[in-house]
């Protein structure tokens, strides 16, 4: 029932992430294959009957040079074919990475603490992109159903002539099918072993082309360190594949000696029929051709479904991953923020029984410059995480406008807030881009606020102004910039379009102390008539805000 259920949830997933011209070039590709076998078939029969001494010698030029040409045009729709099926099944790759990032960015955000689901996540990508599940799943099913047609054709003499034949064909094809379905339930347990590996390897393996850690890695010499890891996980992927072929050469011998035992059986039946008299040997020996080839047919079918096969269970962990709950928030409307409280919030992170929060409760209202302060580990950032909805309270509950946060659609109450995180990102875009993101970009407005957060004389002197890139990730003259500069951008993103509630989780910690106050200063004239939580852990910093909450191992006092 289980594997019914993964069938029909695969096929769901690959139909969204397919088109019509998935279906025509599938279509289209059996049907080339069909032709050009069919073509190779018949041609040397019309060959050899353009050649008798009986035939016209104009009559026989012509169909050889038709048998020719029509041989050349199924050659070349066959290539052609193949070419759009690597094709198409690139862009339904495509397409199915989208869907893996889109349910990347809506699940649960605790999500993104659960080992689990990030080796599924590694999982799918290698299923992707390494394995090529979707293309070799797609050649699979083609060759099954034109290497059929073949069999069909060329097999239907056995099928009704000499049953017993296709009895011995069938029992082998019958062995070599249960044999894989076997290895594949086998091969299926490392596959799954395989997945945290691969996930630990590609993440270390991404630190020595990240510029971000360059400085660390050579001052403290870490390459060395690195690389030994690299080369621990890389003899545990190679054990695992050793044993993955053992496993799969024995199981492969066992169905091959079966097979050829069947297909030996039949030539001794022939045998026996051709000494009783009961064909000639000319019927003889086209028999046994057509048992070789019939047999060679069905191995060829058994392979192909094997690969299926094995692209399914690689294509699990993609299920399973687009399987996963989005965040299940209501989709309530929320108006302007007047309030936010805390009642007796406890919280731990997923995993673990230590509470970072225990039992806390506090009000802030419209208009009040909230100063949250703290040591390093006290529970700050995790009271930012909760108000912003990314993680839910283990106990009690977080209030806006006096309303349970979980009732609210995330996307709308998100519009409402303006965040400056710790760990903020800016991308490799420009930096107007940077700045209003997928806001209509008004220049009066870009410069107005890059005037506020002091980025006015930076951008003045560069080249392409506000149109400068950032980072040369992606860009031929990114520019690098400090991390200050860095977060005044992130401070004029947030402040860009107008909010309800401002949130700024230490944004001093990448500004020198003479700026501090003058940025300190700016807050509290931009800032005006609005919510606004500002977090740090040097309680002088915060003296400008109308109140301050002290968090202490997970507690206010």
């Amino acid at each position: 029932m289980k594997k019914i259920q993964f069938l029909f949830d695969t096929s769901r997933m690959l139909t969204q992430a397919c088109t019509v011209k998935t279906g025509v070039v599938f279509a289209g590709s059996i049907v080339a294959n069909i032709s050009l076998v069919l073509c190779s078939v018949f041609s040397p029969i019309l060959l050899m009957n353009a050649m008798t001494p009986a035939a016209a010698i104009s009559g026989s030029f012509g169909l050889i040079a038709g048998v020719l040409v029509i041989k050349g045009v199924c050659e070349y729709m066959e290539c052609v074919m193949e070419k759009l099926v690597q094709t198409t099944c690139s862009q339904v790759n495509f397409r199915l990475e989208r869907m893996l990032a889109e349910k990347f960015t809506h699940i649960q955000y605790a999500y993104m603490q659960d080992s689990e689901f990030l080796n599924l996540h590694s999982g799918a990508h290698f299923a992707l992109v390494n394995y090529k599940a979707v293309e070799n799943l797609m050649k699979a099913a083609v060759s099954i159903v034109c290497q059929s047609v073949v069999l069909l054709l060329g097999g239907g003499f056995l099928l009704f002539k000499f049953p017993l034949l296709v009895l011995f064909l069938a029992s082998g094809f019958g062995v070599q099918f249960l044999i894989n379905t076997k290895l594949n339930e086998k091969l299926e347990v490392f596959f799954n072993q395989l997945f945290p590996i691969n996930r630990r390897y590609r993440w270390l393996n991404s630190l020595k082309f990240d510029a971000s850690r360059q400085k660390d890695i050579r001052a403290y010499h870490m390459e060395t360190q690195i690389e030994n890891k690299l080369e621990q996980y890389n003899k545990e992927s190679f054990m695992q594949f050793s044993a993955m072929n053992h496993i799969s050469c024995g199981h492969g011998c066992v169905a091959d000696a079966f097979g050829n035992l069947t297909m030996y059986a039949g030539f001794v039946y022939n045998t026996v029929l051709l000494f009783q008299g009961k064909m000639d040997i000319g019927l003889f020996m086209s028999l046994n051709t057509l048992l070789l080839r019939c047999s060679s047919i069905l191995n060829s079918i058994g392979d192909s479904i094997m690969t299926g096969s094995q692209m399914l269970n690689y294509m699990k962990p993609v299920v399973k991953t687009l399987a996963y709950p989005a965040d299940s928030r209501a989709d309530m409307e929320i108006g302007n923020i007047v309030s936010v409280e805390f009642q007796n919030v406890s919280f731990s992170y997923p995993g673990s029984e230590n509470y970072v929060l225990k039992n806390l409760s506090f009000r802030l209202d419209q208009g009040e410059k909230v100063g949250l302060v703290g040591i390093n580990g006290s529970g700050k950032t995790t009271i930012i995480k909760l108000l912003c909805g990314l993680y839910t309270p283990t106990e009690g509950k977080i209030l806006v406008n006096d309303i349970d946060i979980a009732q609210f659609n995330l996307e709308k109450y998100y519009a409402k807030m303006g965040v400056v995180l710790q760990d903020f990102n800016i991308l490799d875009f420009s930096i107007k881009e940077n700045i209003a993101l997928s806001n209509a970009e008004e220049d009066a407005k870009l410069q107005k606020v890059a005037a506020d957060v002091g980025l006015a004389d930076l951008i003045e002197q560069l080249h392409d102004k506000m149109n400068t890139k950032l980072g040369p990730k992606t860009n031929d003259k990114g520019i690098a910039l400090s991390g200050g500069q860095l977060q005044k951008i992130a401070i004029a993103r947030a402040l860009y379009t107008e909010k309800d509630l401002y949130i700024f989780d230490e944004p001093d910690s990448n500004i020198d102390p003479v700026a501090e106050r003058a940025l300190y200063q700016q807050y509290d004239r931009l800032i005006q008539g609005k919510l606004t939580i500002f977090v740090s852990h040097r309680l002088k910093s915060l003296d400008f805000c109308s109140r301050v909450i002290v968090v202490e191992n997970g507690c206010i006092n």
